[in-house]
């Protein structure tokens, strides 16, 4: 599910959801030479919810803010045993998409980005994570 909004003619607003659902498993027979029936050894739900504001303060440029949290569960069939995790994403960015008269252009993008996973099971672990990612690229006819 998306909700968008232009709030202003510089800025817009989005939220996201998104909701998984998967199995694993295999056909066999419950009795030799029987019919096949499928099993399910595993199932797996996810489900997503992201926020993102994006603002333009001149034309071809946009700084934008996205915050997400994933909340992931794993649980065998079989075993009854279960796992989660549970992560939180932040994105603070600026997105270069600028033309120039001469037939040039100039696209590129900075961002932050910080993650924090907390996962249960069987034991307690998290995990932290911070980092820079750039790229750009300048395109010019001749």
């Amino acid at each position: 599910t998306t909700v968008a909004d232009t709030l202003f003619p510089f800025a817009y607003l989005r939220m996201d959801h998104r909701f998984y659902f998967f199995d694993q498993g295999d056909f066999s027979p419950i009795e030799a030479g029987g019919p096949s029936f499928y099993g399910v050894a595993q199932e797996q739900r996810q489900q997503i919810l992201e926020g993102t504001i994006g603002i333009r303060p001149v034309s071809g440029v946009t700084l934008l803010v996205k915050q997400s949290l994933a909340d992931t569960e794993n649980r065998a069939v079989v075993t009854k045993t279960r796992q989660g995790t549970d992560q939180w994403n932040l994105s603070l960015g600026l997105e270069v998409n600028r033309s120039f008269r001469n037939g040039a252009g100039l696209t590129g993008s900075v961002r932050r980005e910080s993650k924090y996973q907390n996962r249960s099971g069987t034991a307690l672990s998290i995990f932290k994570e911070n980092y820079w990612l750039a790229g750009i690229s300048f395109q010019k006819e001749f």
